[in-house]
């Protein structure tokens, strides 16, 4: 597998990131904070560059979310992509989702939120065709299967699968998606590389810690049809 740290990616991916560290930090900060021993830390927000780096060059337009959490990452798409269609599954209630991206004033008329277990869903639950996947639910080698396989059947001929949570953490995870067969598949170091992550080297989601960015560990970006590097 090959293995390259984000920032090169967003390079390679012809996406000027500069321009919104600003709005990537405003929507993060909404969405994706997270907290340790009372201390607020800002964690991998640079996914949701990558995510939305991707559907630009690509031009990928249909996205699927196992997984919502806050909102983060269809809020980086709908702000710094263009899409058609975004859906979003977690088993949590999603409104917490869609209230924070409302908060942002990001126009979110083109998401569904869908709250549900994903690894339980009928195949007829959530309507295709995608372009764009993010496996970012429970960290598990069944939940990573069950997502995959759910989605596999419901592809764009031309589309790319992000895969989270690719770490030492989560060992059932790295050895289903190494196991998933590709033709191009990608390890993207992203945690720290823009944007500062003061608790990176206590809370253990990076395998290697190296000048304060990780290594070693990530998300794992795949595609059958697209060479992503």
């Amino acid at each position: 597998m090959d293995r390259i740290p984000v920032t090169d990616l967003l390079q390679t991916l012809a996406f000027d990131y500069q321009p919104h560290i600003d709005e990537l930090i405003r929507i993060g900060d909404k969405t994706a904070i997270r907290e340790k021993d009372g201390v607020s830390y800002r964690r991998n927000y640079e996914r949701g560059l990558m995510i939305a780096a991707l559907a630009n060059r690509f031009g990928l337009t249909d996205f699927l979310e196992f997984g919502t959490g806050r909102g983060f990452a269809c809020a980086c798409l709908l702000r710094f992509a263009q899409m058609q269609r975004l859906t979003t599954i977690d088993i949590a209630n999603t409104e917490l989702a869609r209230s924070l991206i409302k908060e942002l004033d990001i126009n979110d008329d083109s998401v569904e939120y869908v709250t549900a277990n994903a690894n339980k869903m009928a195949d007829d639950a959530i309507a295709g065709p995608f372009d764009l996947v993010f496996i970012d639910a429970q960290h598990d080698a069944k939940s990573v299967k069950l997502n995959y396989n759910y989605v596999r059947n419901k592809l764009k001929p031309k589309s790319v699968i992000i895969f989270d949570d690719y770490r030492k953490k989560f060992p059932s995870v790295i050895k289903m998606i190494d196991k998933i067969p590709f033709t191009h598949k990608v390890l993207v170091h992203t945690d720290g590389w823009i944007v500062e992550n003061v608790a990176i080297n206590d809370t253990g989601d990076c395998d290697r810690v190296i000048d304060n960015k990780e290594h070693g560990s990530g998300m794992v970006v795949c595609s059958n049809d697209i060479p992503i590097l």
